[in-house]
């Protein structure tokens, strides 16, 4: 969540951004965070195959059960790095 600082810091800011989902979704806040994730899980990924001397870049369809941890991950810092993006680098807002 955090580049560089504490813990405790990265934690609370967490636990205010879920409380103020909750709050404004009248919802579970943990339920919204996993469909977030798991909107912004990638369903494909480019891995490299030589062909005839050539390099092509071929799409492939990410397997959810042995990189669901991969997956997983890939998807957070996607949700990390657009939420970087929006606020001009500081996570804590």
């Amino acid at each position: 969540m955090m580049w560089e600082g504490k813990k405790s810091t990265a934690q609370r800011v967490f636990y205010g951004a879920m409380d103020q989902v909750a709050k404004k979704t009248n919802d579970d806040a943990l339920k919204i965070f996993k469909k977030a994730i798991e909107n912004v899980k990638p369903l494909l990924e480019v891995k490299t195959r030589r062909v005839g001397g050539r390099e092509l870049q071929v799409p492939v369809e990410v397997n959810p059960f042995p990189a669901a941890v991969a997956g997983d991950s890939l998807a957070a810092a996607v949700f990390a790095g657009a939420r970087r993006q929006d606020d001009g680098g500081q996570a804590g807002g």
